[in-house]
């Protein structure tokens, strides 16, 4: 794999390792080097397209009377966008694996319930009447 360069924080110096290292030590004073994830790019265009499309799909759904799209796209969409929304923010956000789960997990439940309330906005300008019967 590509070699990744890093600064020991004992010495100061750059070591470079290899990702398929198992463990990963300065050369020169033998201190251990935490691997450093490196934070992914999101692209915001995306982004904002996977959190509204629940929503546009609620508006059409409601639009075009077809109950089956409008109920289902805020109960399905949201959560699946709020799973793609939390995972690409938390790879942007996050520092280190672990702190990329643990805002991921938080960023999934937030973005499901804000996709969640868009889509029900969405239904609500289309006019949508819930049939109970």
């Amino acid at each position: 794999m590509n070699p990744t360069k890093h600064k020991c924080p004992a010495c100061g110096r750059e070591v470079e390792f290899d990702s398929n290292a198992n463990a990963a030590s300065c050369p020169h004073c033998g201190k251990s080097v935490p691997e450093v994830v490196p934070p992914a790019t999101a692209n915001l265009l995306i982004f904002f397209a996977v959190l509204l499309a629940p929503a546009v799909l609620a508006l059409l759904g409601a639009l075009g009377k077809i109950e089956g799209l409008a109920v289902g796209s805020p109960l399905v969409g949201g959560g699946i966008a709020g799973i793609i929304c939390g995972v690409m923010l938390a790879r942007r956000i996050g520092r280190s694996a672990g702190s990329r789960i643990g805002i991921g997990i938080l960023f999934v439940a937030l973005f499901a319930v804000v996709s969640f309330t868009l889509s029900f906005f969405g239904c609500l300008l289309g006019g949508f009447q819930m049939n109970m019967h």
